[in-house]
């Protein structure tokens, strides 16, 4: 999967989330990008090389002690399948678009040296997202598509609406 150093991941989740990504995906492969895309969204929406990865948002809903633990488990186990893709595919660099399902492949990212990028949600004015929290920390560049953000991700840039 090596294209001059544009191998390049994307890690979303459902709905709009995936709906992002898409529209990443699309701007990178336009690009000339060789993208591989993971998410737990239920259809392809016409795409090429997405990876269906297990459903686990229901679990970060619950507040019970089955569904954390459930939501650890399921973080762990797409934390050691991502290191597994990661290490099989070399990418230069992983785009995250949230939420939840896609922190383990930001942390495996990180621990291998692959440079990542997280897009705060379109659906985010006034305050953060838990994945953006995390993100934020975490990722070598951030960005926010909402000017009201620019206080609460104060190194993070303006992308403006995918």
């Amino acid at each position: 999967m090596d294209n001059n150093g544009l191998n390049i991941f994307v890690v979303a989740g459902e709905g709009g989330h995936f709906e992002q990504a898409r529209r990443v995906t699309s701007e990178l492969v336009d690009r000339g990008a060789l993208v591989a895309l993971y998410s737990d969204h239920s259809s392809s929406s016409g795409l090429r090389n997405v990876n269906r990865l297990k459903n686990i948002s229901a679990y970060s809903k619950g507040s019970g002690v089955r569904a954390r633990l459930q939501l650890l488990l399921g973080l762990a186990s797409l934390f050691f399948y991502a290191l597994r893709e990661l290490r099989r595919s070399s990418p230069s660099l992983l785009v995250s678009t949230g939420p939840v399902i896609c922190i383990p492949f930001v942390l495996a990212a990180r621990w291998k040296g692959i440079r990542v990028v997280h897009i705060e949600t379109w659906s985010r004015f006034k305050s953060r997202s838990k994945t953006g929290v995390v993100c934020y920390l975490l990722a070598n560049h951030f960005f926010y598509q909402n000017r009201s953000l620019s206080e609460l991700y104060p190194s993070g840039d303006y992308s403006g609406r995918l």
